[in-house]
């Protein structure tokens, strides 16, 4: 099952973006349009592992916590246009746009680090919610990267056109919301919309050296209160210190800190009311936490 929605409840199609190209634009009409990408199937599937261990002597096995593994989304479509020239311009800039390869060379250069590779695949939920998404739609993403071209075959029973698909790999295969949550400061961070846990981005502005036991903490987690302390002894007035609790990462104006953890876990945020607690904050003047809420698909 996928989640990824292809028309509004009026029959009217809903975009789905990637890397600077547009499946299924609402813009296009059906054909003999001169510019027509639509997408009529879409399926997902997400992968879990677990370790177990078989019991001794008697039935059953030791089970381990499963995690989300990733999940792959598979899309079947139709590229049409007026002529046989304009048809092959279309061929290219989608598997241009698709081109795994070239994906890893414009956003990873340098090797450093494989998830730049993967990049936002945004799309629409349906949802009958209106209360919280009025327009009837939840704007959701993916971080995704095309497993293979989508080597269109050219169907001249329709006129000019080429049936497609594409298969993304999703590292993470958590469904995330668009749009950002921020909040400043301790404060309760209302997260009940979302369905899966999910982790969040620290940026902290220096106003001046910071404590050695700066401490952040989430006091409401449902396996216990997870605080994580920094040692900001060694920054100065306009340093900015970001922690990335899903890379598990601390730079310092874009240049790794990692010697500023002391201890403590890097620990998310639940799918409920958070209560966001900052303490020893001394020689700080913002501290600004944001996630993005998300579902299991």
């Amino acid at each position: 099952m996928s989640q990824i929605g292809l028309h509004t409840a009026t029959g009217t199609r809903l975009p789905i973006l990637f890397n600077g190209y547009t499946l299924n634009n609402p813009a296009d009409t059906q054909y003999p349009a001169a510019s027509d990408c639509q997408i009529d199937t879409v399926a997902g599937s997400t992968s879990f592992d677990y370790v177990s261990e078989v019991n001794q002597q008697r039935d059953g096995l030791e089970f381990y916590w499963p995690r989300r593994i990733s999940r792959v989304e598979t899309m079947r479509g139709v590229l049409r246009a007026p002529s046989d020239a304009e048809l092959h311009d279309k061929i290219g800039a989608l598997v241009e746009a698709m081109d795994p390869v070239q994906i890893a060379h414009d956003n990873d250069p340098g090797h450093d680090d494989p998830r730049n590779v993967f990049l936002p695949l945004d799309f629409s939920t349906p949802t009958a919610d209106t209360t919280n998404y009025p327009t009837g739609l939840v704007p959701s993403r993916y971080y995704a990267l095309p497993i293979k071209l989508p080597d269109p075959i050219i169907d001249r029973t329709t006129g000019f056109a080429a049936l497609f698909d594409i298969s993304f790999l999703i590292r993470d295969p958590r469904r995330y919301a668009q749009a950002l949550t921020t909040v400043q400061g301790s404060v309760t961070s209302d997260n009940s919309l979302a369905g899966v846990c999910c982790t969040p981005t620290l940026t902290v502005t220096m106003s001046s050296a910071g404590n050695a036991a700066f401490t952040v903490a989430n006091t409401t987690v449902k396996d216990g209160a997870k605080s994580l302390v920094l040692d900001l002894s060694g920054c100065v007035n306009h340093d900015v210190v970001v922690v990335d609790f899903d890379r598990r990462s601390i730079t310092k104006n874009g240049a790794s800190f990692m010697s500023a953890y002391v201890s403590g876990s890097y620990w998310h945020i639940d799918p409920a009311s958070n209560v966001i607690a900052f303490t020893n904050t001394g020689g700080t003047s913002n501290r600004v936490l944001t996630y993005r809420p998300a579902w299991s698909f």
